[in-house]
């Protein structure tokens, strides 16, 4: 059972690489081109969050709810991006049934000062006019209406600035070049010095979508931290559901383990090269409804995005950021109790379970019902009854809740009491223990990803919304 870290302890920077991971390093290594010695890129400015993007777009249009208003409670949901991202998921997480086969839900020793040599250090808490903020953190933009979040990295030298996606759901890291369907800003090989294309082809699948073109390396750069020789995708071709995002690429932050590419990610080797004083990341995502800043901060911890205590919950694999989901619960008495292991996906922004516990889920809903005009895994609840609901998510038996304005993703009609969900089962294609949690409880609360010993995931009450505290008695806040 985790507990909170009274003394807030962090193990510090300690990543050994797997056998796996040095091997297909290695491999990429001998099948790359002879790269010239590059330059560090600068440090990219860190821009507010909160405007609008300006950029147009054609296409479908990728928002839960047909008003852009998320506030309004006469929204009718749009199903295109759910539906999307539910069939998408199956391709996203196709390794979850191989990779987690053998993972039983048994938690892995907690994080202590036994574990690091005896050596105990603070937590790295940073306030945001910090200089270690200004250098690492990542400003992140909301895209329609929480439909997803991204900010600026640059690659290349010199350096050519491009939007990515932060995404802790995957491990690859990829930029737009040459791909025709796509009118977001793409990164132009030939300009940069440093460039270098592999003979290795490139093909990654998300939760809405695809992206292929071939393995490249050059300078990448998130903030004022940069990595020579990183390895990415160069992808000229992608799904329509991606083609309508702004943005120019992903930036995977789950584990090397994962990479379609057989390649370290970013962070790893910014770790590797011991360009961080901590070996965590941070992300906090604001919702369109607020006026908080969303980021990532790389390596930091932004004490002015959370308040309260930080829960730590162990990990259960070092594929994706999976930790022990026991529970949910419909107004802290319909408990329905879970064994499941659940990731944490920055990228991806709903919360999918089984179909079998959506099923039981929505049956403590009084009033909710099956939407098969949307497809499998969607149900309806009374909208009158949005307000009141306090659902919560239960990780090592510690209840999380989520906010009624991610779980009401509008009406199904314009003059309906019906509202759809925001819990959504998924079919038997994926592991039946297996759960993935997105932004919409992502932005209640505040995100820490420690590679630390056996890694843990850290939980705090988000600044940007003060969700409601939910009346349930733990050791866990003690």
């Amino acid at each position: 059972m985790a507990v909170v870290d009274a003394s807030l302890v962090y193990a510090p920077l300690s990543l050994i690489l797997t056998t796996n991971m040095l091997a297909g390093l290695a491999a990429a290594l001998c099948a790359s081109l002879l790269l010239s010695s590059s330059q560090a890129a600068g440090p990219l400015p860190i821009r507010p969050d909160g405007a609008s993007y300006s950029r147009s777009s054609e296409g479908v249009r990728l928002s839960f709810r047909a008003e852009h208003d998320t506030r309004d409670q006469d929204a009718v949901f749009v199903p295109t991006f759910v539906q999307n991202e539910l069939n998408g998921l199956l391709k996203k997480y196709a390794q979850a049934m191989s990779l987690l086969h053998n993972v039983t839900g048994i938690t892995p020793p907690n994080v202590d000062s036994t574990q690091t040599g005896g050596v105990t250090q603070q937590l790295p808490l940073y306030p945001p006019t910090s200089s270690v903020v200004e250098r690492q953190a990542m400003g992140l933009f909301n895209y329609n209406h929480d439909v997803l979040y991204y900010g600026p990295a640059s690659v290349g030298n010199p350096p050519q600035t491009l939007d990515i996606i932060p995404d802790t759901g995957s491990a690859d890291l990829w930029f737009l070049s040459g791909c025709a369907s796509s009118k977001a800003k793409q990164f132009f090989p030939p300009a940069s010095i440093t460039y270098g294309r592999t003979a290795s082809d490139f093909d990654v699948s998300y939760g809405d979508g695809y992206a292929s073109g071939m393995l490249a390396q050059d300078t990448v750069s998130v903030a004022a931290l940069s990595v020579d020789h990183q390895y990415f995708g160069v992808v000229d071709e992608i799904s329509t559901s991606l083609s309508n995002y702004p943005s120019s690429g992903v930036l995977g932050l789950g584990f090397g383990t994962i990479s379609q590419s057989k390649t370290n990610t970013f962070f790893e080797n910014l770790m590797v090269a011991r360009k961080l004083p901590s070996a965590l990341f941070s992300i906090s995502l604001a919702p369109a409804s607020s006026r908080g800043k969303s980021e990532l901060c790389l390596g930091c911890v932004n004490q002015q995005k959370f308040s309260g205590e930080i829960v730590w919950l162990p990990l259960q694999s070092r594929t994706w950021w999976t930790v022990p989901m026991t529970g949910m619960a419909v107004d802290t008495i319909g408990v329905v109790p879970l064994g499941l292991i659940a990731a944490i996906d920055s990228g991806t922004s709903q919360i999918y379970v089984p179909m079998a516990h959506a099923t039981e889920f929505y049956s403590r809903i009084n009033g909710s019902q099956p939407a098969p005009q949307y497809g499998p895994g969607y149900w309806t609840f009374p909208c009158d009854s949005s307000a009141n609901l306090n659902v919560t998510i239960i990780f090592d038996a510690v209840p999380f809740d989520i906010d009624p304005q991610d779980f009401n993703l509008g009406k199904t009609a314009p003059n309906s009491n019906q509202c759809v969900g925001g819990v959504f089962g998924f079919p038997d294609d994926l592991p039946s223990n297996f759960a993935i949690i997105g932004a919409g409880f992502l932005k209640s609360w505040y995100a820490i990803f420690d590679h630390s010993d056996s890694g843990r995931v850290g939980l705090a009450r988000s600044t940007a919304r003060q969700a409601r505290a939910v009346p349930f008695a733990s050791g866990h806040f003690n």
